[in-house]
């Protein structure tokens, strides 16, 4: 995506003149300037309502017609971008249906530029406006990028905790981890399903310090609620309702990677006693390790039954 849109940056700004030989003979310097003047100089020659629709959605990775609509506060989004995609204003589509585009990357990171200097404090409401519509479009990542870029953390982490059983039950821990990636570690540690999401990934890859580490700053943010859970909690059998039963799977599991029998029995029986009957999935996690703590005591019969 270099020398190629060198042409087209070229092709664009010698559009109207009557000296272009003139014009290309001032070309001097590296690549990279000759992108960056051809790009300010095809941004100053379009019309306002144009440069405006550019710097506006420029915050977006992929645009639509009506997710621009909702951070531009038009109507014509879609109309816009197939005329900039005729006009050749480095507008890509991204499917068949030329539903989705995106800028190219270069021309994105100038418009990106001349927004932080000409509406500086307008990017974190288009930003605020882009996760609004991406959430109810349930599309989490952009809606959680967004939210972060508006500023607000704590939408963010409200989102992540909202969807963490989606990525959980289709087997896509990853997902979760760049979720939580994003997230400040404050925040994470200050709610107690994203704490608990966070020591579930850790459990997988073998890191029990970090997990109990984990498992106490959920224990404390517990403690700090002044309202109620209303969010349900993961484990590795499924969701929770209640904090506490999460907590004690989680331990049991920890003291169970210390052969710790009698630790084991003792938290996966508080765990039990916490879960409703409804919770099947951690329910019989829960008693899978009252099984392996059998074992462990060589009541094989029992573990088996």
């Amino acid at each position: 995506e270099g020398w190629a849109v060198g042409l087209q940056l070229a092709a664009l700004s010698l559009q109207g003149r009557t000296d272009p030989d003139v014009f290309l003979e001032t070309f001097t310097g590296t690549h990279r300037y000759i992108l960056d003047y051809l790009s300010e100089e095809v941004l100053e020659r379009q019309p306002k309502r144009v440069r405006d629709f550019l710097l506006r959605t420029s915050i977006l990775d992929r645009l639509c017609g009506p997710l621009c609509d909702a951070v531009t506060g038009g109507s014509d989004g879609q109309e816009m971008l197939e005329e900039l995609e005729r006009a050749n204003l480095f507008v890509d589509p991204l499917d068949d249906k030329r539903r989705w585009y995106r800028f190219h990357h270069l021309f994105a990171d100038l418009l990106r530029g001349r927004l932080r200097e000409e509406e500086a404090d307008r990017a974190a409401d288009l930003h605020r406006q882009a996760a609004a519509w991406c959430q109810d479009h349930g599309l989490l990542d952009d809606a959680i990028r967004h939210a972060l870029a508006a500023g607000d953390a704590i939408w963010a982490a409200r989102l992540v905790e909202q969807h963490v059983n989606e990525p959980l039950r289709s087997g896509e821990g990853m997902v979760l981890e760049r979720w939580l990636s994003l997230l400040p570690d404050d925040v994470v540690r200050s709610r107690p399903a994203l704490c608990l999401a966070q020591a579930l990934m850790l459990l997988h890859v073998g890191s029990p310090n970090e997990v109990e580490r984990l498992v106490d700053d959920a224990e404390l943010a517990f403690e700090r609620l002044r309202e109620p859970q209303e969010l349900e909690v993961p484990t590795a059998g499924g969701m929770v309702s209640e904090v506490p039963a999460a907590i004690a799977l989680l331990r049991a599991e920890l003291v169970g990677w210390r052969a710790d029998a009698e630790g084991l029995v003792r938290f996966a029986t508080s765990a039990l006693a916490q879960m409703t009957e409804e919770e099947v999935g951690p329910r019989l996690w829960a008693r899978l390790l009252l099984a392996d703590a059998d074992w462990m005591r060589g009541r094989l019969a029992n573990a088996e039954h």
